[in-house]
């Protein structure tokens, strides 16, 4: 995992947030959002969250969880 336990602690709290209202568009937009306003490198967020069963913002929220990885 490319992030921190407490940096993806905070980008699942901010898909929680955010995908209700804009829904998902079956990407990582979102996802690259937060990276881009984080300083993470959007390219390799995307393919470490895909790793771990990611490939969209929905898909993030529903099966990332930091407990199976840390």
């Amino acid at each position: 995992m490319l992030l921190d336990e407490d940096q993806l602690t905070d980008l699942l709290d901010f898909l929680d947030q955010h995908l209700p209202e804009a829904g998902c568009d079956h990407s990582l937009s979102l996802v690259r959002t937060w990276a881009e306003e984080n300083e993470v490198d959007p390219d390799s967020l995307s393919s470490s969250l895909e790793h771990f069963g990611g490939y969209c913002d929905c898909e993030v929220l529903a099966n990332v969880e930091p407990e199976s990885i840390f």
